[in-house]
């Protein structure tokens, strides 16, 4: 995602601040929430991916050979893979926010 492009589109009134300052907060932002997000990834298989399979599995309705398990597979990580990324972007979105308006006190 720009990030960058998010903040000159909903942050109007820092029109003032350099770019190079906003890359600085984004990219700590970024590295503030990586434990966080792998952390959400995590979860995110061993609470929804894997039990959703298991019970695929277990129930018999697909077959490990069948094309059609292996293309839910497919989905399923799909799904987890864009869940994480939502609240990624929510997370940094956050933290951009928090400092944006830090700098801005810091500016008046």
């Amino acid at each position: 995602m720009d990030y960058l492009r998010w903040i000159r589109n909903n942050f109007k009134d820092i029109e003032p601040i350099d770019d190079q300052i906003l890359h600085e907060v984004i990219t700590a932002a970024k590295a503030d929430s990586a434990t966080l997000n792998e952390l959400f990834k995590a979860l995110g298989v061993l609470f929804i991916v894997i039990p959703f399979n298991v019970y695929l599995a277990v129930s018999g309705l697909l077959a490990y050979d069948s094309l059609s398990f292996w293309l839910v597979m497919l989905f399923t990580a799909m799904i987890g893979v864009g869940v994480s990324l939502y609240i990624e972007q929510k997370i940094i979105k956050r933290n951009i926010t928090q400092s944006i308006s830090k700098l801005k006190l810091a500016s008046d």
